[in-house]
Protein backbone atom coordinates (compact mmCIF):
# COMPACT_ATOMS: atom_id res chain seq x y z
CA UNK A 1 0.00 0.00 0.00
CA UNK A 2 1.12 3.44 -0.67
CA UNK A 3 -0.64 6.37 1.43
CA UNK A 4 -3.64 5.84 3.31
CA UNK A 5 -6.33 7.93 5.57
CA UNK A 6 -8.40 5.40 8.25
CA UNK A 7 -10.17 7.97 8.99
CA UNK A 8 -11.04 9.13 5.56
CA UNK A 9 -11.51 5.54 5.02
CA UNK A 10 -9.08 6.29 1.87
CA UNK A 11 -6.25 4.25 0.60
CA UNK A 12 -4.24 3.98 -2.16
CA UNK A 13 -2.35 0.57 -3.51
CA UNK A 14 -0.57 -0.31 -6.04
CA UNK A 15 -0.87 -3.58 -8.36
CA UNK A 16 1.82 -4.95 -10.77
CA UNK A 17 -0.17 -5.15 -14.51
CA UNK A 18 0.89 -5.46 -17.76
CA UNK A 19 4.50 -4.88 -17.18
CA UNK A 20 3.49 -1.67 -14.96
CA UNK A 21 2.91 -0.36 -11.31
CA UNK A 22 -0.63 0.75 -11.31
CA UNK A 23 -2.29 3.04 -8.62
CA UNK A 24 -5.42 1.83 -7.20
CA UNK A 25 -7.25 4.73 -5.09
CA UNK A 26 -10.10 2.69 -3.05
CA UNK A 27 -12.15 3.14 0.14
CA UNK A 28 -12.80 0.66 2.77
CA UNK A 29 -16.63 -0.37 1.57
CA UNK A 30 -16.64 -4.06 0.77
CA UNK A 31 -19.72 -6.02 -0.35
CA UNK A 32 -21.64 -8.03 2.44
CA UNK A 33 -24.11 -11.71 2.34
CA UNK A 34 -27.85 -11.41 2.78
CA UNK A 35 -28.34 -12.21 6.22
CA UNK A 36 -29.23 -15.25 7.78
CA UNK A 37 -32.73 -16.89 8.65
CA UNK A 38 -31.24 -17.96 12.08
CA UNK A 39 -29.44 -14.90 12.18
CA UNK A 40 -25.78 -16.71 12.24
CA UNK A 41 -23.23 -15.08 10.06
CA UNK A 42 -25.36 -12.63 8.16
CA UNK A 43 -23.99 -9.45 6.63
CA UNK A 44 -20.38 -10.42 6.94
CA UNK A 45 -18.25 -9.63 4.05
CA UNK A 46 -18.32 -12.21 0.73
CA UNK A 47 -14.68 -11.25 0.38
CA UNK A 48 -11.44 -12.63 1.70
CA UNK A 49 -11.16 -10.89 5.24
CA UNK A 50 -9.06 -11.16 7.87
CA UNK A 51 -9.72 -13.14 11.18
CA UNK A 52 -9.58 -10.26 13.32
CA UNK A 53 -11.89 -8.57 10.86
CA UNK A 54 -12.94 -5.45 10.99
CA UNK A 55 -9.91 -4.65 13.14
CA UNK A 56 -7.04 -5.59 10.17
CA UNK A 57 -8.41 -4.49 6.73
CA UNK A 58 -5.68 -5.25 4.62
CA UNK A 59 -6.83 -8.54 2.79
CA UNK A 60 -10.16 -7.34 1.80
CA UNK A 61 -8.75 -4.08 0.34
CA UNK A 62 -5.93 -5.71 -1.69
CA UNK A 63 -9.03 -7.99 -3.25
CA UNK A 64 -10.74 -5.08 -3.74
CA UNK A 65 -7.79 -3.16 -5.77
CA UNK A 66 -7.28 -6.24 -7.55
CA UNK A 67 -10.70 -6.49 -8.64
CA UNK A 68 -10.67 -3.00 -9.46
CA UNK A 69 -7.87 -3.24 -11.71
CA UNK A 70 -9.79 -5.85 -13.50
CA UNK A 71 -12.78 -3.26 -14.06
CA UNK A 72 -13.46 -2.09 -17.40
CA UNK A 73 -16.73 0.80 -17.31
CA UNK A 74 -18.44 1.73 -20.54
CA UNK A 75 -18.75 5.49 -18.42
CA UNK A 76 -16.86 6.85 -16.06
CA UNK A 77 -20.00 8.14 -14.42
CA UNK A 78 -23.22 6.27 -14.65
CA UNK A 79 -23.22 2.13 -14.41
CA UNK A 80 -24.17 1.08 -18.12
CA UNK A 81 -24.36 -2.68 -19.62
CA UNK A 82 -21.20 -2.00 -21.16
CA UNK A 83 -19.36 -2.76 -17.59
CA UNK A 84 -17.07 -5.52 -17.07
CA UNK A 85 -14.66 -6.90 -14.34
CA UNK A 86 -14.52 -6.31 -11.25
CA UNK A 87 -15.40 -8.44 -8.35
CA UNK A 88 -17.06 -11.01 -10.83
CA UNK A 89 -13.63 -10.93 -12.94
CA UNK A 90 -11.57 -12.60 -10.08
CA UNK A 91 -14.97 -14.92 -8.34
CA UNK A 92 -13.99 -17.89 -10.80
CA UNK A 93 -10.57 -18.18 -9.58
CA UNK A 94 -7.41 -17.72 -12.01
CA UNK A 95 -3.62 -19.17 -12.22
CA UNK A 96 -1.86 -18.71 -8.62
CA UNK A 97 1.49 -17.41 -10.31
CA UNK A 98 -0.54 -14.99 -11.94
CA UNK A 99 -2.08 -13.40 -8.79
CA UNK A 100 1.46 -13.64 -7.13
CA UNK A 101 3.47 -11.49 -10.05
CA UNK A 102 0.28 -8.94 -10.06
CA UNK A 103 0.52 -8.53 -6.39
CA UNK A 104 4.35 -8.01 -6.02
CA UNK A 105 5.92 -7.46 -9.39
CA UNK A 106 8.07 -10.33 -9.39
CA UNK A 107 8.42 -13.11 -11.77
CA UNK A 108 6.34 -16.36 -10.97
CA UNK A 109 5.67 -19.87 -12.23
CA UNK A 110 4.96 -23.47 -10.90
CA UNK A 111 6.41 -26.32 -10.71
CA UNK A 112 5.42 -29.85 -9.46
CA UNK A 113 7.47 -32.19 -7.04
CA UNK A 114 7.53 -35.43 -8.37
CA UNK A 115 9.50 -33.71 -11.53
CA UNK A 116 12.96 -33.32 -9.07
CA UNK A 117 14.67 -35.46 -6.48
CA UNK A 118 14.08 -34.59 -2.67
CA UNK A 119 17.18 -33.46 -1.91
CA UNK A 120 17.74 -30.91 -5.17
CA UNK A 121 14.34 -29.58 -4.17
CA UNK A 122 15.29 -28.48 -0.91
CA UNK A 123 18.37 -26.99 -1.97
CA UNK A 124 16.45 -25.18 -4.42
CA UNK A 125 14.13 -23.91 -1.86
CA UNK A 126 17.13 -23.33 0.79
CA UNK A 127 19.28 -21.34 -2.00
CA UNK A 128 16.03 -19.20 -3.04
CA UNK A 129 14.63 -18.52 0.48
CA UNK A 130 15.77 -15.33 1.11
CA UNK A 131 13.84 -13.68 -2.33
CA UNK A 132 11.35 -16.03 -3.62
CA UNK A 133 7.63 -16.73 -2.23
CA UNK A 134 6.91 -20.36 -2.09
CA UNK A 135 3.18 -21.27 -2.28
CA UNK A 136 2.25 -25.10 -1.94
CA UNK A 137 -0.89 -26.83 -2.90
CA UNK A 138 -1.36 -30.69 -0.90
CA UNK A 139 -1.26 -34.04 -2.44
CA UNK A 140 -3.75 -34.90 -1.89
CA UNK A 141 -4.43 -38.16 -3.25
CA UNK A 142 -0.86 -38.89 -1.34
CA UNK A 143 -2.20 -37.91 2.15
CA UNK A 144 -5.35 -39.68 1.31
CA UNK A 145 -3.10 -42.97 0.89
CA UNK A 146 -1.15 -42.50 4.20
CA UNK A 147 -3.44 -41.04 6.83
CA UNK A 148 -1.77 -37.27 6.97
CA UNK A 149 -5.01 -34.74 7.58
CA UNK A 150 -3.41 -31.44 5.57
CA UNK A 151 -6.13 -29.49 4.61
CA UNK A 152 -6.57 -28.58 0.81
CA UNK A 153 -8.78 -26.14 0.93
CA UNK A 154 -5.98 -23.36 2.77
CA UNK A 155 -2.70 -22.03 1.56
CA UNK A 156 0.44 -23.30 3.05
CA UNK A 157 3.28 -20.85 2.43
CA UNK A 158 7.49 -21.81 2.61
CA UNK A 159 8.75 -19.89 5.66
CA UNK A 160 12.00 -21.17 5.34
CA UNK A 161 14.18 -23.89 5.23
CA UNK A 162 17.37 -24.89 7.21
CA UNK A 163 19.39 -27.71 8.20
CA UNK A 164 19.28 -28.81 11.91
CA UNK A 165 21.57 -31.51 13.49
CA UNK A 166 23.01 -32.71 9.49
CA UNK A 167 19.30 -33.00 8.45
CA UNK A 168 16.88 -31.02 5.66
CA UNK A 169 14.05 -29.32 7.67
CA UNK A 170 11.26 -27.24 6.24
CA UNK A 171 8.76 -24.21 8.32
CA UNK A 172 5.68 -23.94 6.67
CA UNK A 173 3.00 -21.48 7.58
CA UNK A 174 -1.03 -22.15 6.99
CA UNK A 175 -3.82 -20.12 7.14
CA UNK A 176 -5.98 -22.38 8.73
CA UNK A 177 -7.83 -21.68 11.50
CA UNK A 178 -5.80 -23.75 14.16
CA UNK A 179 -2.65 -25.91 12.98
CA UNK A 180 -3.49 -28.28 10.20
CA UNK A 181 0.22 -29.90 9.97
CA UNK A 182 -1.55 -33.16 9.70
CA UNK A 183 0.53 -35.11 12.69
CA UNK A 184 3.86 -34.23 10.34
CA UNK A 185 5.77 -32.11 12.75
CA UNK A 186 5.20 -34.97 15.58
CA UNK A 187 6.63 -37.93 13.82
CA UNK A 188 10.23 -36.56 12.12
CA UNK A 189 10.65 -33.48 13.41
CA UNK A 190 13.04 -33.19 16.65
CA UNK A 191 12.43 -31.40 20.11
CA UNK A 192 15.39 -29.24 19.63
CA UNK A 193 14.00 -27.38 16.73
CA UNK A 194 10.86 -26.57 17.90
CA UNK A 195 12.38 -24.94 20.73
CA UNK A 196 14.99 -23.40 19.05
CA UNK A 197 15.76 -19.87 19.70
CA UNK A 198 17.40 -19.13 15.84
CA UNK A 199 13.40 -19.61 15.32
CA UNK A 200 11.10 -18.03 17.23
CA UNK A 201 7.77 -19.01 14.93
CA UNK A 202 5.61 -21.09 17.04
CA UNK A 203 2.41 -23.53 16.46
CA UNK A 204 0.18 -21.28 17.85
CA UNK A 205 0.80 -18.35 15.28
CA UNK A 206 -0.19 -20.95 12.37
CA UNK A 207 3.97 -22.65 11.49
CA UNK A 208 4.93 -25.98 11.49
CA UNK A 209 8.13 -27.95 10.40
CA UNK A 210 8.04 -30.60 8.60
CA UNK A 211 11.12 -33.12 7.26
CA UNK A 212 12.53 -32.43 3.53
CA UNK A 213 11.40 -36.17 2.82
CA UNK A 214 7.88 -35.29 4.06
CA UNK A 215 7.13 -31.89 2.29
CA UNK A 216 8.27 -33.89 -1.28
CA UNK A 217 6.13 -36.57 -0.55
CA UNK A 218 2.94 -34.42 0.72
CA UNK A 219 2.69 -31.30 -1.56
CA UNK A 220 2.11 -31.55 -5.09
CA UNK A 221 2.35 -28.05 -6.52
CA UNK A 222 4.68 -25.79 -5.58
CA UNK A 223 3.94 -21.93 -7.36
CA UNK A 224 7.32 -19.80 -6.72
CA UNK A 225 7.65 -15.94 -7.16
CA UNK A 226 10.64 -14.42 -7.65
CA UNK A 227 10.71 -10.63 -5.99
CA UNK A 228 12.69 -8.43 -8.38
CA UNK A 229 11.14 -5.94 -7.69
CA UNK A 230 11.50 -6.37 -4.02
CA UNK A 231 14.08 -5.05 -1.09
CA UNK A 232 15.55 -7.72 1.17
CA UNK A 233 12.32 -9.29 2.20
CA UNK A 234 14.45 -11.90 4.65
CA UNK A 235 14.05 -12.86 8.11
CA UNK A 236 17.02 -13.44 10.69
CA UNK A 237 18.24 -16.91 10.46
CA UNK A 238 18.30 -17.22 6.39
CA UNK A 239 21.33 -17.66 4.46
CA UNK A 240 23.06 -14.77 3.43
CA UNK A 241 22.06 -12.80 0.05
CA UNK A 242 23.03 -14.56 -3.35
CA UNK A 243 23.58 -11.80 -5.47
CA UNK A 244 25.88 -8.57 -4.47
CA UNK A 245 24.65 -5.49 -3.35
CA UNK A 246 22.03 -3.01 -5.54
CA UNK A 247 23.70 -0.06 -7.35
CA UNK A 248 23.69 3.10 -5.11
CA UNK A 249 21.03 5.72 -5.98
CA UNK A 250 21.96 8.41 -8.17
CA UNK A 251 24.07 10.83 -6.90
CA UNK A 252 26.16 8.70 -4.18
CA UNK A 253 29.44 7.18 -5.25
CA UNK A 254 30.00 3.61 -6.11
CA UNK A 255 31.33 0.80 -3.86
CA UNK A 256 35.20 0.14 -4.40
CA UNK A 257 35.24 -3.21 -6.83
CA UNK A 258 37.89 -6.03 -5.68
CA UNK A 259 40.99 -6.20 -7.65
CA UNK A 260 41.07 -7.85 -10.65
CA UNK A 261 43.69 -10.48 -11.12
CA UNK A 262 46.09 -9.33 -8.66
CA UNK A 263 45.73 -5.44 -9.98
CA UNK A 264 43.70 -2.77 -7.56
CA UNK A 265 41.14 -0.68 -8.97
CA UNK A 266 41.92 2.54 -10.38
CA UNK A 267 43.37 3.27 -13.92
CA UNK A 268 45.38 1.00 -15.95
CA UNK A 269 49.53 1.53 -14.99
CA UNK A 270 51.06 3.25 -17.97
CA UNK A 271 52.96 0.87 -19.88
CA UNK A 272 55.83 2.38 -22.41
CA UNK A 273 56.42 1.43 -25.87
CA UNK A 274 58.59 -1.37 -26.50
CA UNK A 275 62.20 -0.66 -27.99
CA UNK A 276 63.12 -1.25 -31.23
CA UNK A 277 65.14 -4.80 -31.57
CA UNK A 278 68.65 -3.63 -30.42
CA UNK A 279 68.02 -0.62 -28.67
CA UNK A 280 67.56 -0.12 -24.99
Amino acid sequence: FLPWNPRRSVYIARIFKHGTWMRVELDDFVPVGAPSQDGDDGNVPICCRSEFFPYVLWPSLAEKAYAKVHTLRGDGLEITEDDRGGWESISGGGRVEEALADLTGGVAGRFHTCDVAMDRLFLYIYELQRDTLFVCRVHQTNCDLFGVKLNPYYPYVVNRACVYEGKPYIQIFSGAIGVFDGGLQDINVPHGLLHCEDYPETSAEGFFWVSAMDFHEYFDTIFECRLVNSGDVSIPGMPPPRMPPPMPPPGEPMPPLPGVAGFLPGPPPTVPPPGVAGMP
